[in-house]
């Protein structure tokens, strides 16, 4: 790989197991909701001599979401260019057809999709996920780093048996979207924060007058509420970002009087 194209604010691991060198920054702003702009982002892809692009759709920490018909845009004007969509959230997108590029991969050997079944299932131990690609060159690179027994007993289990219980993960996962719209809404009512609409299980929000670390320690050491200062994520690490993730309504409810109580 010569050069990576990363959009930023995003997941950190990417960046962190690369040199610097190899890497090649498109920032997302705020003007548009963070959103990724298609042309501009493939302008950068060639402009930096890129050979591979990354997408996480939906994006963390923002939450903001590309359309199929916009990555299938770019994964044709990015035909000698490898893509890397990571789909990690993409269930609480509300509607995996409109989103997913999974079922693309045999129209586009450029194209290689991960997944993390932590995210969505609830499982951050088992550390599961996949990979799907129609690339050879892709494929033999993986299993050359693979370890030999890259999944243990319990993963195995949990794959065998998830089958069974298909419809509950449908049912909580549509409750998590109905309780993040609601979520949302009553954030948008905190006069110091400014809520980011969101496609995943958290909220990214501004903080308006006041520091985002202080208040995350305030929540924490007050109330007992951890959330994540983005502090660490550029480029909003330059101005005063809070995730918030969408919990239960009980839980929510707990950190919205939390946030009223600070403001009294």
């Amino acid at each position: 790989m010569k050069k990576l194209t990363i959009p930023i604010p995003t997941f950190n691991e990417y960046e962190n197991k690369l040199d610097k060198s190899k890497i090649n920054y498109f920032v997302l702003t705020a003007d548009n909701g963070f959103r990724l702009i298609k042309e501009d982002f493939v302008n950068s892809v060639k402009e930096s001599n890129s050979d591979v692009a990354l997408i996480i759709n939906p994006n963390n920490p923002t939450g903001t979401i590309t359309k199929k018909e916009d990555i299938i845009w770019i994964l044709k004007k990015l035909a000698n260019e490898i893509v890397v969509v990571d789909e990690s959230f993409i269930d609480f997108s509300g509607d995996r057809n409109a989103y997913s590029v999974q079922s693309l991969v045999e129209d586009y050997t450029s194209l290689v999709v991960i997944r993390s079944i932590s995210k969505e299932f609830g499982v951050p131990g088992l550390r599961l996920g996949y990979l799907v690609t129609t690339n050879r060159g892709i494929k033999e690179k993986i299993l050359e780093h693979l370890p030999i027994w890259n999944v243990n007993s319990m993963a195995e289990y949990f794959i065998e048996n998830f089958p069974k219980y298909q419809d509950s993960y449908d049912k909580s996962i549509r409750q998590v979207i109905e309780d993040r719209e609601e979520f949302y809404d009553d954030l948008k009512k905190i006069k110091y924060l400014e809520p980011l609409s969101s496609h995943a299980n958290f909220i990214l929000c501004k903080v308006i007058n006041r520091s985002a670390q202080s208040l995350t320690k305030q929540l924490f050491e007050d109330f007992k509420i951890l959330v994540k200062d983005c502090a660490n994520k550029k480029p909003i690490n330059k101005d005063n970002y809070l995730r918030i993730a969408v919990r239960t309504k009980e839980e929510n409810k707990k950190l919205l009087d939390a946030l009223v109580e600070i403001d009294r």
